[in-house]
């Protein structure tokens, strides 16, 4: 501290702490470290905070992994330290992460640069998305940057944040997006967000009918016993064509085979051929004997 503005400096870092300052633990569970620069810098200007004092009363707020990582990197060089890089290195280790796909991970540096230095207004509110910006990162640097001065400065925060954040998306992701209501929210217009980038599911594709194979009139009249199939069954009584005039065979058959076996059980057998011939030849002896006795 200054030697020769100690008074002042007690008096300014006294109303600090009676401000209630919010914690930052290095996550964005409870306060995200959007919400928690704008809350410092917030208090730095209604209580007039000195400079040389600042990143020391900011560097106090910070709990668990944030308090560990500023030990370990910070604290060390604290003197030299202003604000403004304070708040550079704590977005470079704690903010946003934009994965671009080549190396490590990257931080974006310039996601609150719109945001700390103008007050928005209901009426004067811009914002836009960046060219060839994600969805995502448009919708994280909202949440992060924007959301907190919406916020305290509308009359109707969720609503007009709705519009503002509508508002700067771009022509192609907007018509497919719903148009702010009272009763929705920040969270569901942040998903249909994406839903609209990503495009609408493709609709399923109809399975296609299988087409019924009739058989030809040629190859009905023919049951499949006719055609010699050993392997065949016996065909439905529906699938028989019967030609009037053409009795089935096999009842004849088996009448004519059961009828025989019958007429040969009960015909009596031929008159042996014996009287016959007797009788014949009685007669031939007595015809011989009546030559003899004219004779």
């Amino acid at each position: 501290m200054d030697p020769d503005h100690v008074d002042a400096d007690r008096e300014a870092i006294s109303s600090f702490y009676e401000t209630h300052p919010l914690l930052f633990d290095g996550t964005s569970r409870i306060v995200s470290l959007g919400v928690w620069l704008y809350d410092m810098e917030l208090i730095f200007r209604t209580n007039h905070i000195p400079g040389h004092v600042q990143v020391s009363l900011g560097s106090r707020c910070l709990s668990r992994d944030a308090r560990i990582w500023w030990i370990s990197v910070g604290e060390p060089q604290l003197p030299s330290r202003t604000w403004a890089h304070f708040r550079s290195l704590m977005i470079g280790r704690f903010g946003p992460i934009l994965d671009y796909g080549t190396g490590a991970p990257q931080r974006d540096p310039d996601i609150y640069r719109d945001m700390y230095d103008t007050r928005y207004h209901s009426y004067t509110l811009e914002w836009h998305a960046y060219p060839h910006e994600t969805m995502a990162h448009y919708c994280m640097r909202f949440q992060e940057a924007m959301l907190p001065y919406v916020s305290q400065d509308m009359t109707h925060p969720v609503l007009e944040a709705l519009t503002v954040l509508q508002n700067g998306l771009p022509s192609r992701i907007r018509q497919h997006v719903p148009l702010p209501s009272p009763r929705m929210t920040v969270e569901y217009m942040i998903e249909e967000i994406l839903r609209a980038e990503v495009g609408p599911a493709p609709p399923e594709e109809p399975i296609p009918a299988v087409p019924e194979q009739k058989v030809p009139a040629h190859e009905a009249e023919e049951p499949a016993d006719a055609q010699g199939d050993p392997e065949a069954g016996d065909p439905d009584e529906d699938d028989v064509m019967i030609i009037p005039g053409d009795p089935p065979a096999d009842p004849i058959i088996i009448d004519i085979s059961s009828d025989e076996e019958d007429d040969i059980e009960e015909m009596p057998a031929d008159p042996p051929a014996d009287p016959i011939a007797i009788d014949i030849s009685s007669d031939e002896e007595g015809d011989n004997e009546d030559m003899e006795q004219a004779g």
